[in-house]
Parts: structure tokens; sequence; C-alpha cells
């Protein structure tokens, strides 16, 4: 396992410095042809948190990752509100911990995950913000291995429960 920031994974991958990541989607990049992809493993949404205590029309901005391109759900309300970027989740989560920004953008997954350690915050989506997307593996051209042999070992972790128990260890 190589320890990548999130945004110079495809990079690597498509370089054949990695061979796989197993949390993407083909739309999250200009030119999916460029890898093998697995089949969807699982459906995760994104969407905006916000403070429970919040009143509606407080025109807090969003906190979200820099760089990242959101749903067009996510960016009507983010145009509403503004946006601040942060260049991790971690920053991001602390943040909103700390009152120090009161609404943020994230996926239900790892919302789910970061929630637990929340000492501050009771939270709510926005509902109008939700907005689902499939979570693919996304596979190096230049992997050593036969990609039938790889695409049918994902498969069958997915056909015999093993993705959805890793998914649901972090919810």
């Amino acid at each position: 396992m190589i320890n990548v920031p999130r945004k110079r994974i495809l990079g690597f991958i498509r370089k054949g410095d990695a061979h796989l990541y197993c949390s993407f989607n083909p739309q999250w990049t200009q030119n999916p042809e460029l890898f093998y992809w697995s089949e969807d493993l699982f459906e995760d949404s994104n969407y905006i948190i916000e403070s429970e205590d919040l009143s509606p029309n407080t025109e807090a901005m969003v906190g979200a990752i820099s760089k990242f391109v959101y749903s067009k759900n996510i960016n009507t309300v983010i145009s509403k509100y503004g946006r601040h970027d942060f260049k991790s989740y971690e920053q991001l989560f602390r943040f909103y911990d700390e009152n120090r920004i009161e609404r943020i953008v994230s996926s239900d997954l790892i919302y789910r995950a970061h929630k637990k350690s929340f000492k501050n915050i009771t939270s709510k989506i926005l509902k109008e913000s939700v907005s689902p997307h499939k979570i693919y593996c996304v596979i190096s051209k230049r992997i050593p291995l036969k990609i039938s042999a790889i695409k049918k070992a994902i498969q069958n972790l997915k056909q015999n429960g093993q993705i959805n128990k890793i998914v649901e260890q972090y919810k």
C-alpha cells in the first residue's frame, strides 16, 4: 500500500506506480479511458451538512475540499452561501467540530466515519443538496496481472458481501 495524497492518485495509477484504488468514479476524471474500471462496488452520496442549531437564512459559507468539483445540487447551495476551501477532510472536520465553519460538503461514508469523533456538533443534512453516486475501483492499464482476473476477484468480493462488510465498518 502506498500513502498518496488523493489528488495525486490517478497520476500514480496512470504511470503504473500504483495499481488500483477502490474509491473513485469515472465521472470524476477527464479521461476515464486511460484506466480500467471495476463494476460498481456500492453507492455513496455527497451532501451538505450544517449545524442543527443554524438558522436556515444564515449566510454561513460552505466548507469544501480544495479543487473538488461537486454536483449541480451541491453547487446550487454553495452559490447561495459561498465556498471556503480546505486542503483535507481532517482540516474540514476539525473546523466544523470547533464551530469555525457551520456548513460542510462530505460524502456519506466519510461523514459517518468522522462524526463519531465530534465533540460539539449535532448536524442535519440539507436534503436539496443530496447527490448520489456509485463507487468503483480505478485500475492501472500497466497492472502486471490479467485485468480479467482482477475484475473477477473484485466481483467475487462484492458478491460474497465482503465489500459491504468493509463499508459498514465506516458507518
